[in-house]
């Protein structure tokens, strides 16, 4: 699903690919900047295919989800 994220280094929102994946192996969350253990978490991918990691709690905070 398309979601836009706003919390980017120049603070404008961007068009991102959103996943909720499982990882194998430790990844630093891009919103908190803390650990994100082995397990489900976020995947933001950007139009130019630069990756954001978020935990789940953190997504909800940064990304403007689609209304139904």
């Amino acid at each position: 699903m398309k979601v836009r994220y706003y919390w980017t280094e120049d603070g404008e929102a961007e068009l991102c690919d959103y996943e909720k994946i499982t990882i194998e192996q430790e990844e630093r969350c891009y919103h908190c900047d803390s650990s994100i253990p082995a397990g489900e978490c976020v995947k933001l991918t950007t139009r130019q295919g630069v990756i954001y990691w978020l935990h789940d709690h953190c997504a909800k905070k940064g990304v403007d989800f689609p209304r139904r």
